[in-house]
């Protein structure tokens, strides 16, 4: 949460608008980095020399889990798509969970007269109806319930006979802010996108994500289209495989059982691979 004092409505909805779209930005390209950064590494592991005898322990640890009806070469195919950056389908996906789940908000409430200073300099009569003026307008401005708290409070009115600095009203300022996020974040109308496939094993909200689960119409040979956006998606063991994977190219992120959405997936590995501790200047362990 963010608190800025503007010079009038104008400025803040302009200011409002541009943190918004900045924010949103923000999220986008750290989410966008974790997800090349997750292509480049799962290809590298299946295909570097280095990484041979992980490879083949997680293989016989994830067919050891086949019922002995199912073809193990099936799999063995999907591992070799992997390795094909073009086999990796899940932009649509990943971009439709991420676009309509963050939705930064804002609200603004006016502090002090327009056409009188937020600060009153000390004087022998101070005009005892200025606190009044900037109170009575304030409430005549807002469109939402005002916490019952009166503006300024008793131990506020002692400083306004001598000076008054922005800071005094901070407190209920504050108060009124959050009234103001709860009225607009309680009326936002949310577009959830489909789901198809399994559930995040760790929200069970939204699609687990997989490099081969597309997320758009897809015309198929004889002419007709399968539309991934409604239920298709892939076989529950297809996605053990390549959550196995992870756990393997992700040594100690990521447990081999839990598939999770690309939220998800977003907020775990932001960190360390979607450049916010390098932003805030910070240093991270190299990978191994």
């Amino acid at each position: 949460m963010i608190t800025v004092l503007v010079p009038g409505k104008a400025a803040a909805e302009k200011l409002g608008q541009r943190l918004t779209d900045q924010l949103v930005e923000e999220w986008r390209t750290i989410s966008t980095t974790i997800r090349h950064h997750i292509r480049t590494k799962v290809i590298a592991f299946l295909t570097e020399d280095r990484h041979q005898a992980a490879r083949l322990e997680l293989w016989q640890t994830f067919a050891s889990t086949l019922p002995p009806s199912a073809d193990p070469d099936r799999y063995r195919r999907e591992m070799d798509l992997l390795q094909q950056q073009s086999c990796w389908e899940w932009g649509h996906l990943w971009n439709a969970q991420i676009d309509h789940t963050w939705e930064p908000y804002w609200a603004a409430a006016p502090l002090g007269h327009p056409e009188e200073a937020l600060r009153i300099q000390p004087q022998a009569n101070p005009d005892p109806a200025w606190p009044t003026t900037q109170q009575t307008w304030a409430e005549r401005q807002s469109e939402i319930a005002w916490p019952p708290t009166e503006l300024p409070s008793p131990a506020e009115k002692a400083t306004y006979t001598t000076e008054l600095n922005v800071g005094t009203w901070w407190g209920s300022l504050q108060q009124r802010l959050r009234t103001a996020h709860m009225a607009v974040k309680n009326t936002r109308h949310w577009q959830i996108p489909a789901a198809p496939g399994p559930r995040s094993s760790l929200s069970g909200q939204f699609s687990a994500v997989h490099p081969r689960l597309n997320y758009q119409e897809r015309p198929l040979p004889d002419g007709t289209t399968r539309d991934f956006r409604e239920g298709g998606g892939l076989p529950e063991s297809s996605m053990r495989l390549f959550w196995l994977i992870m756990a393997y190219a992700y040594k100690g992120l990521f447990n081999g059982s839990e598939m999770l959405n690309a939220l998800e997936l977003t907020k775990r590995m932001a960190w360390q691979f979607g450049g916010v501790a390098q932003s805030l200047g910070i240093q991270v362990e190299p990978e191994q």
